[in-house]
């Protein structure tokens, strides 16, 4: 089956090793916030993401680095499997379902507040030492992984996808905190501007997302999520 929805690559030239060093610090970025002393003080209250406490963003903030360690070591997906780029995968988990009420979106909260009820102390070094692990083995772009559901993709198209959720929810758990928002590499924000810039289009059509930047006035802001 081929693409049929934006790679996410020309907006952006970006080559994979950049992608994984991108990826590789962010998680360190990630890693260190999740371990602040306010984030654990904080554990039980309300986040800046709509139903999320601050254990359970950091807990979600968390797994977009220790999936990666997860799915690279378990059984890789058939050869002839097709590949999905950044934008299919967003696309096709999370479909059009609402973002706050639909049963995706409450089973990934149901989620993270179960890893979040094994405390900070645990969740922080959980994030930690994968980083750690993750630095030290490296990371393979062009080998392929069985991701969320089964889907099927290069290593470093799905770096993509966590470099997305690293970025966002690293400044989501910081507003949440009253901590400044750490800074993330460049090569990082370049990614995700990417990516959610190219899902925006597929999601929005080429007028709305065109009219939406210009004319945010008198039309709706363009969104991906």
């Amino acid at each position: 089956m081929g693409s049929t929805l934006p790679a996410a690559s020309g907006t952006v030239a970006v080559m994979t090793a950049t992608v994984a060093a991108s990826f590789l610090e962010s998680a360190d970025v990630a890693a260190q916030l999740v371990g602040h002393p306010n984030v654990a003080a904080m554990w039980h209250e309300p986040s800046a993401l709509h139903e999320y406490t601050v254990g359970a963003l950091a807990a979600h903030l968390g797994r977009a680095v220790t999936t990666v360690e997860r799915y690279r070591d378990t059984d890789a997906p058939s050869r002839t499997a097709p590949l999905l780029n950044a934008v299919e995968y967003f696309a096709r988990a999370l479909g059009d379902h609402d973002p706050i009420s639909s049963d995706v979106h409450i089973a990934v909260r149901r989620r993270a507040e179960k890893a979040a009820d094994a405390g900070p102390g645990p969740v922080a070094a959980d994030v930690r030492d994968t980083v750690a692990r993750l630095v030290v083995s490296g990371l393979d772009p062009n080998v392929h992984v069985a991701v969320f559901d089964g889907m099927a993709m290069r290593l470093g198209d799905y770096l993509r996808t966590r470099i997305v959720e690293l970025v966002v929810h690293t400044s989501d758990l910081a507003r949440s905190v009253n901590v400044p928002e750490p800074a993330l590499p460049a090569g990082a924000w370049a990614i995700a501007a990417d990516v959610v810039a190219a899902l925006a289009l597929h999601r929005q059509g080429a007028r709305g997302l065109t009219l939406g930047l210009a004319r945010s006035d008198a039309f709706p802001p363009p969104t991906a999520f």
